[in-house]
């Protein structure tokens, strides 16, 4: 690949880990109601988004299968900024961000109800460190403890959050953050001229597509055993040749300044 594509999506990367980054800070001590905060960040980003759309020509129009996820996506979305700013508030940036980051064990606990895949007992542990190191948090259990209630709204954003994480479990086109990421490795994502930014596509298309490499991604490391459903289609030469890997989402998928660690995994 290129040098000069590699630095431009080195920067893009940087870029947007700089601009998502400072949203808990801002949060926190922008003096206005947190309603207000958040209509007008729908507002100036849907604004960008629409430009940015027409810019390349994107159709808005939502396939009638999918118009129901979308909705209901984008209704938990809204709770979920609303609610971790309220968490922001009523604490600091540290509980704040403390209580939300929880979302990584609670979609461990929610995808084998919503998505009827077998259980790991094991989570089980790990639920348990969170609520003991979640009690940690909080001086005082007392519902007039300012900090009690933040970590009661961090915690709700992040059931939120990974409640659409895994009604919206799709891939990703060339739009993404995430293809800067795979660009940046030398590697090109197959689904990259798909219209939508997160489309969802079938075993078949995977298979018609037949990639060399196949990137999954989840909320927890051990959700990598799934990778073996894959050894059902090994006409694809990603299977074939064993190159199906796991990466966590917490440093890929998920917009943060730990994405580098993530881009730094996949191009190992």
């Amino acid at each position: 690949m290129p040098k000069n594509n590699s630095l431009q999506h080195l920067f893009q990367l940087n870029f947007a880990v700089l601009l998502i980054s400072t949203s808990g800070t801002l949060g926190r001590y922008i003096d206005l109601p947190v309603l207000v905060i958040i209509a007008s960040r729908a507002l100036i980003g849907g604004f960008a988004l629409y430009c940015f759309c027409k810019w390349k020509k994107f159709s808005f129009i939502i396939k009638k299968e999918d118009r129901k996820v979308v909705f209901i996506s984008g209704v938990l979305m809204g709770i979920h900024w609303i609610t971790y700013f309220y968490s922001l508030k009523l604490s600091n940036v540290a509980i704040g961000m403390l209580s939300v980051f929880t979302y990584p064990v609670i979609t461990s606990f929610l995808e084998p109800i919503i998505l009827k895949s077998k259980f790991d007992k094991s989570n089980i542990f790990l639920g348990l460190l969170v609520l003991i190191g979640i009690y940690f948090l909080v001086p005082e259990f007392s519902f007039k403890n300012t900090h009690l209630k933040a970590i009661g709204f961090g915690v709700f954003s992040a059931l939120c959050y990974s409640i659409r994480n895994v009604l919206a479990m799709q891939t990703l086109n060339g739009e993404h953050v995430v293809n800067a990421v795979i660009e940046l490795c030398g590697g090109k994502n197959v689904f990259a001229s798909l219209s939508e930014i997160a489309p969802r596509v079938s075993v078949e298309s995977v298979i018609a597509m037949n990639p060399d490499v196949i990137i999954s991604s989840g909320s927890d490391s051990r959700e990598a055993s799934k990778l073996n459903v894959w050894q059902r289609w090994p006409m694809i030469n990603a299977v074939h040749n064993k190159q199906v890997y796991f990466i966590n989402a917490d440093s890929l998928v998920r917009h943060a300044p730990r994405i580098l660690q993530g881009a730094q995994q996949l191009c190992d």
